[in-house]
């Protein structure tokens, strides 16, 4: 079985993705710097199968963290959150992804994603290629490869509540492939396809679920209207008025889809605005703490760093030392 080792879209001192039997790697933006993330790991180098691109375990030293866009050509992509909550972009529509929850990316789409709320995320992720023609994949037949495969990417719902069974599921093939054993492969297989149907079961399921998309439809536009209206003073119940909902139903809506209050995520959206806007040496951080509607500068400092870890201007002379 040939490998194919492919480091040029990747950023040097961060990692290696190793590819098996790929005609193209995962294609990679710039990714966090390495001083942020610990125990990154990839198991790609051990697997068996020419199906799994990488397996793997990231738990972040920062809950301020955002990856940049990526793609996997014929290959989906698994996220599964075991702390903290992650903020996902697909084909331009944002999704919220917390403890506990499940995300799919579909093949050739680019996504990009990043820490949400002041917490340092711990997360898995499960890369398989798409079986093509006959391919068969972990022992199954050509046909129950194919049924498999196409009910995955026909998933009516692309974020999950999975619970912490996908957790044992990860930990346990996460430990297999490190400590390798005679039984390593069987087990292995046997966990990922336990995770593939389990995935197929709990998604068809959600989708049966007639409130949730509503709610969902609900939260998203909330975001939308808040990023439009990032330099505005946004009330909840300007916002609720706005998603013709109540205020204090979008509140609990809000805080039970995301883990955070509709407030919580207006700052923090400024704060990534504002970490933009610092960027511009032209601009004083008066005028960025002003723009973003902050009653003073003590305000909007107390605020930065708060969620940032550090002050406007201690942010600003980090990026001239960098």
């Amino acid at each position: 079985m040939k490998k194919i080792v492919k480091k040029e879209n990747l950023p040097p001192g961060i990692h290696i993705v190793n590819i098996y039997n790929m005609n193209e790697s995962a294609s990679f933006g710039p990714q966090p710097q390495k001083s942020e993330m610990q125990n990154r790991r990839y198991y790609t180098d051990r697997l068996f199968t020419p199906h799994i691109v990488s397996i793997g375990q990231g738990k972040c030293n920062s809950a301020d963290i955002f990856f940049r866009k990526q793609i996997h050509p014929n290959a989906v992509e698994f996220y599964y959150i075991a702390n903290g909550i992650f903020d996902m972009e697909l084909d331009g529509r944002r999704y919220i992804i917390k403890s506990g929850d499940l995300f799919m990316v579909p093949p050739d789409v680019w996504h990009q994603g990043g820490a949400l709320q002041l917490q340092k995320p711990n997360f898995f992720w499960l890369i398989i290629r798409i079986p093509s023609g006959k391919e068969t994949f972990l022992g199954l037949s050509a046909r129950q490869t194919e049924r498999l495969f196409s009910r995955i990417l026909d998933l009516p719902v692309k974020a999950l509540m999975a619970g912490l069974s996908f957790k044992t599921l990860f930990e346990d093939m996460l430990q297999a492939l490190i400590t390798r054993h005679e039984f390593t492969e069987l087990l292995v297989a046997q966990k990922i396809l336990e995770l593939l149907l389990y995935i197929v079961t709990i998604a068809h399921s959600a989708a049966a679920d007639k409130t949730a998309p509503d709610d969902l439809a609900i939260i998203h536009n909330a975001m939308e209207y808040i990023q439009t209206h990032i330099k505005d003073r946004i009330l909840l119940d300007d916002l609720g008025k706005n998603l013709n909902t109540s205020p204090s139903s979008l509140k609990r809506k809000f805080k039970s889809i995301t883990g955070i209050s509709p407030h919580d995520y207006v700052t923090r959206e400024k704060m990534i605005y504002a970490k933009e806007c610092l960027h511009d040496t032209k601009r004083t951080i008066v005028n960025i703490a002003y723009d973003l509607e902050f009653s003073s500068h003590s305000h909007f400092s107390n605020t930065f760093r708060k969620w940032i870890g550090v002050t406007p201007q201690q942010y600003r002379t980090s990026l001239t030392v960098n």
